[in-house]
């Protein structure tokens, strides 16, 4: 006679905005379950199992703890670091539980993994002033948090004193460095002078996004022209 199983899972925390940072730890409680008797089955084989939901098979996850706490309760304790999960996006989870004279049971949640990110204004440091003039780079850095390494490809846009977005006069260095220019005389800061914001933004699919504002003391130009009234005699 095997006996049959039933296995139900929750979660915690269960993200209240969709998805796992890849610096964060969740836990999964699994119920194993023998139905026929409406009981909890203790000393079962706990296996995890996880795979993108675009590919075709499951590798085996070795979790951080697997914890059999009694009651047909089993704890794990998923560390959504791991290299399982990269590249980051969504995953199905499969809980597979057996026992000798049981039937297998398995469960399949569907999480999304998302790399945590930095990001930092490299240069200019400091407060800085330039003239109408003038022309400036501003160099960030978009950092996956967790691989600590730059992400390249990101979609990098700014805008200039509260103006429209704007996706020009950016270079992406290939580091997860970029240059953004600055013609402090751009017809979209008007007649603003003092101190103005540029608005940076990063994005990239799959990654939080972030923004960050870098401010300075755009100056008017002036000359002096120098006169005497009366002339002067020779």
């Amino acid at each position: 006679i095997t006996g049959e199983t039933s296995l139900s899972t929750t979660k915690f925390p269960d993200p209240i905005i969709g998805y796992y940072n890849s610096d964060e730890l969740f836990n999964i409680t699994a119920y194993f379950e023998d139905i026929g008797r409406s009981e909890g089955i203790n000393g079962g084989l706990a296996k995890i199992f996880v795979k993108e939901v675009s590919a075709s098979s499951y590798q085996e996850y070795i979790p951080v703890i697997i914890d059999p706490f009694g009651g047909g309760y089993y704890n794990i304790t998923v560390d959504c670091s791991d290299p399982i999960f990269n590249p980051y996006g969504k995953y199905n989870i499969k809980i597979n539980i057996t026992k000798s004279h049981y039937y297998t049971a398995e469960d399949i949640l569907g999480e999304i993994v998302v790399g945590n990110t930095t990001l930092t204004i490299l240069d200019p440091t400091g407060p800085v002033s330039y003239v109408e003039d003038e022309i400036f780079d501003i160099m960030i850095e978009y950092e996956d948090h967790t691989l600590i390494s730059g992400i390249t490809g990101a979609d990098i846009n700014y805008t200039i004193d509260g103006t429209n977005y704007r996706w020009d006069n950016i270079v992406d260095n290939g580091d997860g460095t970029y240059n953004i220019t600055i013609d402090v005389g751009d017809a979209d800061f008007g007649i603003n002078y003092g101190y103005v914001d540029i608005i940076i933004r990063a994005n990239k699919t799959n990654y939080i996004n972030l923004t960050r504002t870098f401010t300075f003391e755009r100056q008017i130009k002036t000359q002096i022209t120098p006169f005497n009234n009366p002339p002067l005699v020779e």
